[in-house]
């Protein structure tokens, strides 16, 4: 026989959904917040908002990290809120409120690390194939410093 030289090019594409026993959890920096000061803050609070399109609620837990990535010693974390789910065609946003507390007197906080979880969706969302733009998003962040900042002058 003779030999014949063919090329093929194939892909593969398969559609997402989540299925009933749906266990997903990402963690998220939001870095170079730039409160490493060597200032007095007993407290910061950001409010903001999050915007779902994915048909599942998130459980959120945040911690605050210092310039070298470590945990805060000294500080507690509370969050008001809850991240509802969504559609791409009704996106659903929740607004979250999230304090933290500083009993050192200094307080080094230069990056947020956000867990977020999820669990099985609702049922009517089981199944249904997902869209590549569907997503969260974090709006409108606004940082305050209900205390203020102590400045110690020598």
């Amino acid at each position: 026989g003779k030999n014949y030289t063919a090329s093929v090019e194939y892909s593969v594409s398969s559609p997402l959904a989540f299925g009933e026993d749906l266990s997903l959890s990402f963690t998220q920096d939001i870095e170079n917040l730039g409160l490493s000061l060597d200032y007095d803050v007993k407290s910061v609070i950001f409010e903001m908002d999050i915007v779902n399109s994915i048909p599942v609620d998130f459980n959120l837990d945040v911690t605050g990290l210092d310039k070298n990535g470590n945990e805060l010693s000294g500080t507690k974390v509370s969050l008001n809120g809850e991240i509802k789910g969504g559609s791409h065609l009704a996106p659903v946003t929740s607004p979250l409120k999230l304090e933290i507390k500083n009993s050192n007197g200094k307080m080094e906080l230069e990056s947020l690390r956000l867990t977020m979880s999820a669990t099985a969706p609702d049922a009517e969302y089981v199944g249904v194939q997902l869209n590549e733009k569907q997503g969260f998003e974090i709006k409108n962040m606004v940082m305050t410093l209900p205390d203020g900042i102590g400045v110690k002058f020598n």
